[in-house]
């Protein structure tokens, strides 16, 4: 009997010295580390192609002003910043429910050339007052100019105001035309 005792005993003590499993175990771990952090990185790089991508995509099924109307206001915001991706603008969407001063997306194209764009999903057409506003955001913003895409479109009086400044006005049939034709 004493002989079954010692052979266990021993076969406990070559294991515990020949295993150093807390050094394989930290070498897993910081190979790991690393593939998820390159793994991370790399996302990180591609996600604003990806959702460029992905917006153009949702923005071309949009063919009809319906379409415009059944959005809620930050897909119409979306739905302008596709647009104006399509135009060769770098878009910076800025809107989003929070206090954004008037400003839903920051355009910029080459060096220094920034536009702020203001996007109004109301079905009525908007006035001299909320044209004047992006204007004043506009410089506010030191921006060489500014959009007003507004789905209900503008008052003849909003027209003639914007008339001979740098600001534009888009309504929702020209902002359809403007990205189903590219």
């Amino acid at each position: 009997m004493p002989r079954l005792l010692s052979t266990p005993i021993y076969h406990l003590e070559t294991l515990a010295v020949a295993a150093p499993v807390p050094e394989v175990l930290s070498l897993f771990g910081v190979a790991a580390a690393g593939f998820f952090a390159c793994g991370w990185l790399a996302w990180q790089a591609a996600e604003p192609f990806y959702n460029r991508w992905e917006r153009q995509q949702w923005a071309a099924m949009q063919k009809e002003i319906q379409h415009l109307r059944a959005m809620t206001w930050q897909q119409f915001e979306v739905y302008a910043a596709a647009a104006f991706e399509r135009a060769g603008w770098a878009v910076t969407v800025t809107g989003g429910g929070g206090a954004d001063d008037g400003v839903d997306l920051m355009l910029t194209k080459g060096r220094g050339l920034r536009v702020v764009v203001s996007c109004k999903h109301y079905r009525a057409r908007l006035g001299v007052p909320q044209v004047r506003e992006v204007v004043g955001v506009a410089y506010h913003y030191k921006a060489r100019g500014a959009y007003v895409v507004a789905l209900g479109g503008f008052t003849k009086a909003a027209r003639e105001y914007a008339d001979g400044k740098p600001i534009k006005l888009i309504d929702g049939a020209a902002l359809l035309r403007w990205m189903n034709k590219r």
